[in-house]
This record gives C-alpha cells, sequence and structure tokens, in this order.
C-alpha cells in the first residue's frame, strides 16, 4: 500500500483504523512484509466487537487488500466449511445423526463422521477430508456456498490422493442401531466442475510434476478455494450465529455448533508445541513464535492451514481475563523461489514470525481499545 496514502489516511483520521496502525508497525517483521506485500499476497480481516447500549453484539470490520477475486491456495482451511457442511448434510437425513457409525461398501472399518469433523478440525486429516468429501459431494458443497453467500467459494477435489478430482462417489453404509435397517448412501456422481475464473490462478515460475521440474506457471484455476472474506464470514456466523439472518444461518442444531466452537477451542489447549516446525502448531497469531502451551485464559477458535507456500489461518479470539475478543483472519506466500511442489517454501523463516506478530499487534490493541 502507498506510504504517502497511508501517512495521509494518518493525518486525518488519527490512524483510529487499526489495520493502518498495523501496516506502519515499525516491528521489522511486520514491515518487512508490509513492504512488500504485493511479493506475499498479504490480505487480512479484523473485526472489533463492541456491545450496544441494547446489549446486542456490533461488528466493526477492517481489511486489508482484501480481494475474494484475487486466488490463494487455502489448503486445509476448507476443511473448516466442508466440517460445517457435512454435518448439514448428515442431519437432514433421517435415523442418523453426527455418531451414527457407518462403513465404506468394501471395507469394513466402521467410523462416524462427528470422529472425521473432529479430525479435521484438530489434525488437518487428509483421509477424514477424503471420506466427507465421498459422502457429501462437492455439488452439494457447493450449492450451500453458494446459498450462503460464500461464493466464490468451490471445492473440487480431494487432498493428498492420485485422482482427487474423480467425479465418482463411494458408497456409505450408516448402522443407526442393531433394531434399525442400515442407511445407505448411495454412489453419487459429481457435476463437472468450471475452472476458477480469477486473477491470480497462474502462479510462479515452475513446478515439479512426477519429480521433474516444469519451466512454466502452476495453474491453480482447477483447485479448491475459499476466499478470506468467506473463511471470516463463515467463523463469524459459528461464533455469533443470531447476528446474521435465518437465510444465511448454517442448518445446523444448536448443541452440533457448540460441538463444532468446543472442538475447535480444545485443541488450542490439549497440546503442547514440540517444535519450530510450521506443522506442530495448532494456531499462527497466538502461539507462532513460542513453545509454550496458549494460556488457560485465551479461548481460540480457529483454522489455520498452509500448503504451496501459502499461510492462512480465520481466527475467534477471546481474552477471558482482560474481557477483549476480535475476529483475525490473514493469509501469506511465502515462496521465494517462484517454484511450487519442490518443497522449499519460507514457512518458519516468513510467515510464521509474520502471522504470530500480526495477532499480537492486534491483542495489544484490542488491550489498549479496552482501556
Amino acid at each position: 500500500m502507498n506510504k504517502i496514502y497511508l501517512l495521509l489516511v494518518c493525518i486525518l483520521t488519527g490512524c483510529s483504523n487499526p489495520l493502518e496502525k498495523v501496516s506502519r508497525s515499525k516491528n521489522p517483521i511486520i514491515k518487512n512484509v508490509m513492504t512488500n506485500d504485493a511479493i506475499y499476497e498479504v490480505q487480512i480481516i479484523y473485526t472489533e466487537i463492541d456491545t450496544s447500549d441494547t446489549g446486542a453484539i456490533v461488528f466493526k470490520d477492517y481489511s486489508y487488500k482484501l480481494d475474494q477475486n484475487e486466488y490463494f491456495y487455502p489448503a486445509s482451511t476448507v476443511m473448516l466449511p466442508m466440517s460445517v457442511f457435512a454435518a448439514e448434510y448428515v442431519e437432514s437425513i433421517d435415523k442418523i445423526n453426527l455418531d451414527t457409525p457407518y462403513a465404506i461398501a468394501k471395507d469394513s472399518l466402521k467410523n462416524s463422521v462427528a470422529n472425521d469433523i473432529e479430525l479435521l478440525l484438530t489434525e488437518n486429516d487428509a483421509n477424514a477430508y477424503n471420506r466427507l468429501y465421498d459422502l457429501v459431494g462437492n455439488e452439494f458443497i457447493n450449492k450451500r456456498f453458494r446459498e450462503s453467500g460464500l461464493s466464490p467459494s468451490q471445492i473440487s477435489h480431494r487432498l493428498d490422493i492420485e485422482n482427487t478430482d474423480s467425479m465418482t462417489h463411494k458408497e456409505f453404509i450408516f448402522f443407526p442401531g442393531y433394531t434399525d435397517d442400515p442407511v445407505r448412501s448411495f454412489k453419487k456422481e459429481d457435476t463437472s466442475i468450471e475452472k476458477l475464473q480469477l486473477k491470480n490462478t497462474s502462479k510462479g515460475k515452475g513446478y515439479f510434476e512426477k519429480g521433474s521440474l516444469v519451466n512454466e506457471a502452476k495453474d491453480f484455476s482447477h483447485m479448491n478455494y475459499v476466499p478470506l472474506s468467506s473463511l471470516h464470514t463463515l467463523m463469524k456466523r459459528l461464533v455469533f450465529p443470531d447476528n446474521f439472518d435465518k437465510n444465511v444461518q448454517f442448518k445446523i442444531e444448536e448443541s452440533t455448533r457448540l460441538r463444532i466452537l468446543k472442538t475447535m477451542n480444545a485443541s488450542n489447549k490439549e497440546t503442547d508445541v514440540l517444535s519450530n516446525e510450521v506443522g506442530d502448531y495448532k494456531n499462527f497469531y497466538m502461539q507462532g513464535d513460542s513453545i509454550n502451551q496458549t494460556p488457560d485464559y485465551l479461548e481460540i477458535y480457529n483454522k489455520m492451514g498452509y500448503g504451496l507456500g501459502t499461510m492462512t489461518e480465520t481466527s475467534y479470539i477471546s481474552d477471558q481475563k482482560n474481557n477483549i475478543c476480535f475476529f483475525l483472519s490473514a493469509t501469506i506466500l511465502v515462496n521465494k523461489n517462484g517454484v511450487y511442489d519442490d518443497a522449499i517454501y519460507e514457512y518458519e523463516e516468513v510467515g510464521l514470525p509474520f502471522l504470530s506478530q500480526l495477532g499480537k499487534e492486534f491483542y495489544k490493541l484490542a488491550l489498549l481499545r479496552k482501556d
């Protein structure tokens, strides 16, 4: 963002916009990224939360470089909408619920959608994601994106397997109880997915395919996409559903909504970070520069993801000790060499320190705002 513009905004407004304050931070970690924000493809959304005189929750949103038509790879953040819409799908079927055991045809192993959702939200489990993808189908998910006003989101493929975009799904058999007949979710065929008509779906200068370097930009137009604004809105609707019209609220039981939130929060409290590697973290904003467990007074409800050089997190942070709360969502690309699928990305060197410092900057602003 143009520095002269930022200076003018701060002169006219007193820099009351928290995003303007953070973008002008003297912290070298923030400064390095913000002065090269086009290279890092940074997008940020921050929401202040107040209570009106009548007790109503009031949001005030601020955004930086936000563009829902500017593609970034969402990685495992797609598991948050997958969890919500899979819950909707199951709760729409008579005689079964999230805890009903199921087996996939020709497989004796039993599972449950509740367990799959837990694995998505706590472990970024690709196998659980793929099972729910097969159960629900991308036609249902993408229809719900549109109905919920979360376009241009699109789920197009499975994760970490061959034939990720196969249109044929497996048959699921649910077992409601000893006296009830099994409930079958028959094989379905996905509708064809059109290429994303977005900016920047061709990225970099090369990528590896089957061990060989291809010297051309990588095409992301056929891949999953959930814009930052949709992730941010989805999290707001999960935490404060009554602040939104009934027609865009999620079609899940209240107990299911609370269960999803509890699972996200518990994930941030139960495990110490074992190393400084990005894959060991449960959240980037408040934990990204520390191997310590999240303090008990911080309630963090989040979904983070990283892959192909992109790091993204959407989060609701509530400090029970200081009585402050806010939403924060951000994404950053850290692929200095411009080559994809080479496993050479600056996650620990650039992305993790930036997102961690970003979280702390907004946390400090929230504390000051309270005072």
